[in-house]
């Protein structure tokens, strides 16, 4: 009766820590399968910030170069008008010149033709 107690002991004992090492294997494989997805996800998820980043880097240079384009536009644009202006001044300044020179001339012509009569 002692023995096949003591053996039942022995057996329930190994049975146990059988138990405790096969949960321990299957907690272990677990714990690393885990630890490789995450690892897994995080790789994943930097690889998607990056391709994020680099989407983002891309569209930012190509609206850079797009308003680089029309302030250089805008800066053409306003030295065009600003030739345009200056020349229509100058014309104008040319042509008022042009009409006080004849208009004194005729003035001229009229006060000679009144002072020799």
């Amino acid at each position: 009766r002692a023995r096949r107690r003591a053996a039942a002991l022995r057996r329930r004992r190994l049975e146990h820590e059988s138990a405790v090492s096969i949960q321990c294997v299957a907690r272990r494989r677990r714990s690393l399968r885990r630890c490789a997805s995450r690892r897994q996800h995080r790789r994943e998820h930097y690889a998607a910030i990056k391709i994020q980043c680099l989407r983002r880097q891309r569209r930012a240079r190509r609206r850079a170069a797009v308003l680089r384009q029309h302030r250089r536009e805008h800066e053409s644009a306003i030295r065009i008008q600003s030739i345009a202006r200056r020349r229509r001044g100058m014309r104008r300044c040319a042509s008022r010149r042009q009409h006080r020179r004849e208009l004194h001339a005729a003035i001229r012509i009229q006060c000679l033709r009144r002072c020799c009569r």
